[in-house]
């Protein structure tokens, strides 16, 4: 039975969806052309917003505002439109995606800005080219006029536009959607127990609001859902929804 799908109360989701047996799904510049001119066709029709995205040889991310509903019609789309034309192009037969797209719900300003670092190091962490160089990302959107995405969330968030290329360069050590694989309960409890000894502090639910804030934000950094903090601290959602700028 497949796993449902996390909805976001953002609305913002990162997604990943990769070529079967990781074979190439752009084998030219004219595919990753054709792509982004589907990308930027479904993103009008259906009224979305886009963060970041990147094309790789053999998977693409976008970090991208939808409803849970309307973004598996935008894959669906998206995903229907181009692999009719790669299997003409090149005589391809049988499934040219890996199973269905992964996504994650991004829930806090700080993991958003995460995930927008992560999609456009995609390059450099494979080798390829440093960020800034690579030409099939949202990287240069960030810095010139031509835009599928929309900016504006991103230089609210790092007081901005001047300050997009220091930003990129921070180091992060989180585990995103490619990384992740699920956390147990019991697992989760250790995590929630160490981080909570960091910040010198027993309770989650006795500690300052400013506190409960930067420990929950830690905790979902380190792949611990609001779910299991709620379960395994006894926290009530809705009190972290008000501490939290969800």
């Amino acid at each position: 039975m497949r796993k449902a799908r996390k909805e976001s109360k953002s609305e913002i989701y990162h997604v990943m969806m990769r070529g079967n047996n990781h074979q190439r799904i752009f084998r030219s510049i004219e595919d990753k052309k054709y792509f982004i001119y589907l990308l930027s066709k479904y993103l009008k029709k259906l009224n979305l917003e886009l963060y970041a995205w990147c094309l790789m040889d053999n998977h693409f991310h976008l970090l991208i505002k939808s409803s849970k509903s309307k973004l598996a019609d935008f894959i669906k789309r998206l995903c229907c439109s181009y692999v009719p034309y790669f299997n003409r192009k090149y005589e391809h037969s049988g499934h040219l995606f890996q199973d269905r797209y992964k996504s994650e719900p991004i829930e806090t300003d700080r993991y958003f800005m995460g995930v927008i670092r992560y999609i456009h190091n995609n390059p450099e962490k494979a080798n390829i080219c440093p960020a800034n160089k690579y030409k099939w990302s949202s990287y240069k959107e960030y810095l010139g006029s031509k835009k599928l995405v929309s900016p504006d969330t991103l230089y609210e968030l790092i007081h901005g536009k001047e300050n997009f290329i220091e930003f990129s360069k921070i180091q992060d050590s989180t585990n995103f959607l490619e990384n992740k694989a699920p956390i147990w309960d019991k697992q989760a409890e250790k995590i929630i127990k160490t981080v909570c000894k960091s910040f010198n502090i027993n309770n989650l639910k006795n500690c300052t609001k400013e506190i409960q804030k930067k420990l929950v934000i830690e905790l979902i950094n380190k792949g611990i859902s609001l779910s299991q903090i709620i379960r395994i601290t006894h926290f009530s959602r809705y009190r972290l929804c008000c501490h939290l700028r969800m």
